[in-house]
């Protein structure tokens, strides 16, 4: 999570490396198992994406009819990549600094994203702009760890926190009492790479994709060694995930 003192620093170098791997984030990383419960809170729906980056959950979100939807990223690069969005709805804002009305939005969704968010403000702001009992939606795709070579790549390419991370986001909205307690829902996700993908992908995570060149490099190649001794033999990869949907309404 990231603090006061360094929050504008640390965003602007995230900015900056999701502007140099946008195609790789759009090339290899894993969609989001769909949802029945989402035609409730998108169908006919005003609808907000905060974080969309490349369009990864953009595309659950067109594939219904909502009333509208407007997708946001802080890297204008990601957007450019978006193709479920249309091109006047895509805007370059950040969580805490939407350029919106009070009350515009039904429902805001914000998939693999909100561990970038200042939580003090930005829940401050995402309510500001919803609805009285309007849904926010965290989605997060979390790698099974029930495999001892999954532990292994988590810890190789930095994100084995990731459910510490997403537990501690839901408690800091709970905690503004502007929102309700989450409810969740799970779908299982096979995601399934050649080892060029394989490379994209590892190389898109943040905590890779900032480092200095030759760890970076070293960085990725123990990973894909980890990936290679996991399917002997084979030219794909197969990368187990759920797909974690939380919904709360804004009080």
């Amino acid at each position: 999570m990231i603090n006061d003192n360094h929050y504008e620093s640390e965003r602007n170098k995230l900015a900056r490396s999701f502007a140099k791997i946008a195609n790789d984030y759009a090339q290899s990383r894993p969609t989001y198992s769909d949802l029945g419960l989402l035609n409730d809170v998108l169908i006919g729906r005003d609808v907000l994406e905060l974080g969309a980056g490349t369009g990864l959950f953009s595309r659950l979100i067109s594939s219904r009819k909502t009333k509208s939807f407007f997708a946001t990223d802080l890297s204008f690069e990601m957007l450019l990549a978006n193709r479920a969005a249309h091109s006047s709805n895509k805007i370059a804002a950040v969580a805490e600094n939407l350029p919106f009305q009070n009350a515009t939005f039904d429902t805001v969704a914000v998939a693999q994203a909100a561990h970038w968010f200042d939580l003090l403000s930005a829940p401050q702001e995402i309510r500001r702009i919803m609805r009285n009992g309007g849904t926010l939606l965290i989605i997060w795709n979390h790698r099974d760890s029930s495999k001892s070579w999954v532990r292994a790549f988590d810890e190789a390419v930095d994100s084995y926190q990731n459910r510490i991370v997403t537990d501690e986001i839901l408690k800091g909205f709970e905690a503004t009492s502007l929102f309700g307690k989450f409810s969740h829902r799970s779908l299982p996700l096979l995601h399934r790479v050649e080892e060029v993908q394989a490379k994209q992908l590892i190389n898109s995570f943040s905590p890779v994709s900032t480092l200095p060149d030759k760890q970076r490099e070293l960085t990725i190649e123990k990973a894909l060694t980890i990936l290679r001794d996991a399917h002997p033999g084979s030219a794909y990869f197969e990368i187990p995930y759920t797909t974690n949907y939380f919904f709360s309404k804004a009080k």
